[in-house]
């Protein structure tokens, strides 16, 4: 008989629990460093000065920064939003495999895979379907969600509810029975107004990243 005992505390019983999902980036793997190089390689590559370009909040999807970059005028010279966006995602996917999987939240992924009857479970990103599935096949999490919703599939990112709402759906889950694993306010604000709890697992990756030393 399958253990009950969840890796991560959740805010609903698991009978009350219609599905899980999960954000993907600084959630399910740490991407940070990842994107950093991929980002600073793009950057540097083309001479882009970001100067007087606000910062967009932590969570934003990488192709709404780069409409923000065309609204300033600071793509490179004759090429397309689409262009630059497919630059910066193969640089990303180069370097999937060597973003760490955050491996509390990946353990409560497994979890669920692993319950009889199987608990339904989905990540929603703000990524775009090559770079999810290139981060989730490097990690070994492929397997392990029942749906994978990405940036192209939903008009708005977050913080509007689009993603998560969309993953409920697929998953058959009424919304108030979901819970949302992120780790940006940008991603609890759409789990809020999608209707959902969240669950912040911030304290679990800095855990799993061990001490500085």
């Amino acid at each position: 008989m399958e253990s009950t005992a969840t890796p991560i505390t959740l805010p609903l019983s698991l009978d009350q629990i219609g599905g899980l999902i999960f954000d993907l980036d600084g959630t399910l793997v740490d991407t940070r460093s990842v994107n950093r190089a991929a980002l600073g390689m793009i950057l540097a590559t083309h001479d882009i000065d970001l100067t007087g370009v606000p910062r967009p909040p932590q969570g934003t999807a990488f192709t709404d920064w780069v409409r923000l970059l065309a609204d300033h005028g600071r793509l490179p010279r004759g090429m397309s939003p689409e262009r630059f966006k497919e630059l910066g995602e193969r640089a990303v996917i180069e370097q999937a495999a060597l973003a760490p999987v955050i491996e509390p939240v990946a353990a409560l992924a497994r979890w669920a895979h692993g319950l009889e009857p199987r608990l339904p479970a989905a990540v929603a990103t703000g990524s775009s379907q090559p770079v999810a599935s290139a981060l989730l096949t490097g990690g070994g999490l492929a397997g392990l969600f029942n749906v994978v919703i990405t940036r192209e599939h939903v008009a708005r990112g977050k913080p509007a509810p689009d993603l998560f709402l969309a993953a409920a759906d697929r998953l058959a889950a009424p919304p108030h029975t979901c819970v949302v694993l992120e780790d940006t306010d940008l991603g609890f604000e759409a789990a809020r107004r999608a209707g959902m709890v969240a669950v912040d697992i911030r304290p679990y990756r800095e855990l799993s990243r061990g001490p500085v030393t």
